[in-house]
């Protein structure tokens, strides 16, 4: 599998962090025997690209799976990691920002140095 050949600490990744490995294939071979699983329903199937859900429902159908969940305040928590991730990014490349802000796309500069 893709994710175990690709897991693990990356040195040159300043947030990379060491911790042990779970091997998705292993995980894989133990069945989904016990699991409850179902599709994630509204934000996420109002805002899916056409061609990702319908695998979903492929794969859904395949599991055999029957229930569709809704998460609450979907948007609002999206939106909250939308600022989050700006303030962590900006404030992990405010050196590099104001040293060589053309380096970054215009969007990215955005985000990141607004005030």
């Amino acid at each position: 599998m893709i994710h175990d050949a690709i897991a693990g600490h990356d040195p040159a990744d300043p947030v990379s962090v060491r911790h042990p490995l779970m091997s998705c294939q292993a995980a894989l071979e133990e069945g989904a025997e016990g699991l409850r699983i179902a599709v994630a329903g509204g934000w996420f199937r109002q805002n899916a690209n056409p061609d990702a859900l319908a695998a979903v429902y492929l794969a859904a159908r395949t599991l055999n799976v029957e229930h569709e969940v809704e998460l609450p305040e979907t948007r609002k928590a999206r939106l909250a990691a939308y600022v989050i991730t700006a303030v962590e990014g900006g404030s992990f490349h405010l050196d590099r920002l104001r040293a060589r802000a053309d380096d970054f796309e215009a969007e990215t500069r955005v985000a990141m140095m607004e005030e």
